[in-house]
């Protein structure tokens, strides 16, 4: 049976936060699962995701959450995030139907968005907001040789951009797929955005 599959970068040292990333809390979550529970219900069957620094905190966190694969980057500490992010692909297994990509410190995209991305029917595509793309990112599975065997400049950027496919953008006015916490002003704008949705 087809699965869809989401790649999750969790292998960071969080070190302009100062505090671990995909365990800060959010609405009295851990980020990585306040992250998952939005693919899940939007129509991710299965989780990938790529651990480095704090891997066993990161486990420990996920153990009672079913359908999570965990790769581990060792060289997380010296390497970046392409290199991750190859990890992440090259665990992807062949029932494969549909893929996302993302970023666990980017954990408020909404499901309407991971929904409407996972299903539009083209290889690769970005939600976009005021010109600036976002996640997550639809990556067809055959796209995947071209992605790991990439060697060029600007990361994973770079490897998008190599490929020789016109991505698609769905245009949205929704700030959460550009909503990384990287520092500690980040999360607390992250904070905000809730506490506002609420009122």
């Amino acid at each position: 049976m087809n699965q869809n599959y989401c790649v999750i970068l969790a292998a960071g040292l969080s070190s302009r936060m100062g505090a671990y990333k995909p365990l800060l809390n959010i609405q009295g979550t851990p980020a990585i699962l306040y992250l998952v529970q939005h693919l899940y219900a939007a129509g991710i069957d299965r989780c990938i995701i790529v651990t480095g620094h704090n891997a066993k905190r990161l486990m420990d966190t996920c153990r009672d959450f079913k359908n999570i694969i965990f790769v581990h980057n060792p060289a997380y500490a010296t390497s970046g995030m392409y290199d991750s992010a190859k990890i992440g692909f090259q665990a992807v297994p062949e029932d494969c139907n549909n893929l996302l990509f993302t970023l666990a410190d980017i954990p408020l995209i909404s499901e309407s968005i991971i929904h409407q991305v996972l299903t539009e029917d083209h290889p690769l595509v970005f939600p976009s907001c005021h010109y600036h793309r976002g996640h997550p990112v639809k990556i067809a599975p055959d796209l995947l040789p071209a992605l790991l065997s990439y060697t060029g400049e600007h990361g994973l950027r770079g490897a998008f951009a190599s490929l020789d496919i016109e991505p698609r953008f769905i245009n949205t006015e929704d700030q959460s797929i550009l909503m990384d916490m990287d520092t500690p002003g980040d999360y607390q704008k992250i904070i905000s955005s809730l506490q506002n949705k609420q009122h």
